[in-house]
């Protein structure tokens, strides 16, 4: 968790890490943030379980707000 940890701190850090934060502050940022449980997606990332990671990707990505983030971010 460590290295995840230390690679979204670079990224906050980088050239688009004001841009990063608008994402998460934004309307769908917070609508998402809401419908995922904070302790089941550390417990997942912390596993290193690979299906398991595709899984919770997966699910993010089933949501309105998943897709509208993924398209957001997939531009900057």
């Amino acid at each position: 968790m460590e290295n995840i940890e230390a690679m979204g701190a670079a990224l906050l850090r980088g050239e688009k890490g004001d841009s990063l934060r608008s994402l998460a502050d934004s309307s769908e940022g917070r609508a998402l943030s809401e419908k995922l449980d904070p302790a089941e997606v550390e417990r997942t990332i912390r596993s290193g379980d690979a299906e398991a990671i595709k899984r919770l990707i997966g699910s993010v990505l089933s949501t309105p707000e998943g897709r509208s983030l993924a398209e957001k971010l997939s531009k900057l």
